[in-house]
């Protein structure tokens, strides 16, 4: 009975262990088992949080932080956007002009970086409309907007959070308490309802962490900090073994004996300052062969450092999730790397994060500058090429159009005029076919 309770034990423990570990075990050897396996104990664990004055000194003295916020911003924003209004000709407004005169690219990109560097960056609009900046946007009332005002997560504060579960704010601040620093002192007491914001993130967090967060996303330098310390402080490394790459030992007979005579230490000051003289003056150490004094140089040893260096170079690509090319603008080293697939991966980001972050805070705008009778349907943003095709690629595309035409023009599909019209307009060439029925309408069948 003894025998059995025991076994019996021991199975249940083993089982309890199963459950504990909640991974593969084996009670015989131990794995999985917390207390004979030391991976098993292991736990994530919450490390030590940026401070926002840390946060703008990595982004101010450190080279990788700053890529790290900017480039993606920079990146999406460079080659700008189109607004398509379906009658532009009846629009009553230009809408480039008016996005130059607003400096949008300009306060738009700050307030993108500042959101990835806080967790929240902010654009006011100062509307034209007669009402309270406490009050919401109404559209009908606006006769356009003045001008737009970059501001970071510590000018703009929530006082107020909606609570209508009806609405589709619910949760989220309704109005902010602004706080605009400038060089003439912060000015205080500006609420401003969350409709005149423009609002760019950092890292999503889960909601209960949003909330402790002030309603805020997470920064974007907070997840990749410790593969950016650890590579720093390899290159901190590197740097100290290169200015003590050499080093120079010099051989006295009968030190010892000379160190313990009251002027010895003295004359072995002196003869140390004659080496060093002759060295820096003629490249030459004179030595006394007869005192059997030797001098020898070695060198420390590089070897494996570059490859250590690289190593650390991938933990801080992945954790930013950026290719490498990009990040330390280098090619990735190894077997088996592609710089092509890591740019293009890359752009994939960039349009992802245009479409996602700046695309619906920019038609907000675009919408309040829109004539109050145009709809949404009316205009739509698109966003131009994140890279321009070089000539050869060029030729390539009229090359690969020209011979898709000559196949649909070969079965009827198309008609000559047709494909002329498409890719000569007014712009210039184009691999854009324009529809049969827009055709036949200009031309007046």
């Amino acid at each position: 009975m003894t025998k059995t309770r025991s076994r019996t034990d021991s199975l249940k423990a083993a089982v309890e262990g199963i459950r504990r570990a909640d991974s593969i075990a084996n009670y015989l050897s131990g794995l999985g088992d917390p207390s004979r396996d030391s991976g098993a104990s292991g736990r994530p664990t919450l490390m030590s949080r940026l401070e926002p004055h840390e946060l703008e000194v990595l982004y101010l003295q450190n080279d990788l932080a700053r890529i790290i916020v900017d480039e993606i911003v920079d990146d999406g924003m460079r080659n700008g956007f189109a607004v398509n209004i379906l009658d532009e000709a009846d629009s009553g407004v230009e809408i480039d002009a008016e996005l130059e005169r607003l400096q949008l690219n300009v306060h738009v990109s700050r307030a993108a970086k500042w959101g990835r560097l806080y967790g929240a960056g902010y654009v006011l609009m100062v509307l034209d409309d007669g009402l309270d900046p406490v009050a919401p946007v109404e559209r009908e009332k606006s006769r356009g907007v003045l001008q737009l005002i970059d501001l970071d997560r510590w000018e703009v504060q929530p006082i107020r959070w909606q609570t209508d579960i009806t609405s589709p704010g619910f949760g989220e601040p309704e109005v902010y308490q602004v706080n605009l620093q400038s060089q003439g002192g912060a000015t205080t007491g500006l609420q401003v309802h969350a409709s005149r914001l423009l609002k760019f993130g950092g890292a999503p967090l889960p909601r209960r962490l949003r909330a402790q967060n002030g309603g805020d996303d997470d920064s974007v330098l907070q997840r990749p900090w410790d593969a950016i310390r650890r590579f720093v402080e390899v290159e901190q490394a590197m740097a100290n073994i290169v200015q003590s790459f050499e080093r120079s030992t010099i051989s006295i007979s009968g030190l010892a004996s000379v160190l313990s005579d009251p002027e010895g230490e003295s004359l072995i000051t002196k003869r140390m300052e004659l080496l060093a003289r002759a060295v820096s003056m003629i490249n030459t150490v004179l030595l006394d062969a007869d005192a059997g004094e030797q001098y020898e140089r070695t060198s420390s040893s590089v070897a494996g450092l570059p490859e250590l260096r690289d190593r650390f170079a991938e933990s801080v690509a992945k954790a930013a999730r950026m290719p490498q090319t990009i990040l330390f603008g280098t090619a990735p080293s190894g077997l088996n790397t592609d710089g092509e697939s890591g740019i293009q991966a890359w752009h994939k980001r960039v349009h992802a994060y245009q479409e996602k972050t700046l695309q619906p805070e920019l038609e907000r705008l675009i919408e309040l500058l829109m004539p109050h009778d145009f709809e949404r349907m009316d205009w739509d943003l698109e966003w131009n090429p994140l890279d321009e095709p070089t000539e050869k690629e060029m030729a390539e595309i009229r090359k690969t159009v020209a011979e898709t035409d000559a196949i649909y023009l070969g079965f009827g599909v198309r008609s000559p005029e047709q494909v002329a019209r498409s890719r000569d307009q007014m712009s210039g060439w184009s691999a854009e076919t324009i529809p049969l029925e827009q055709v036949e309408e200009d031309l007046g069948f």
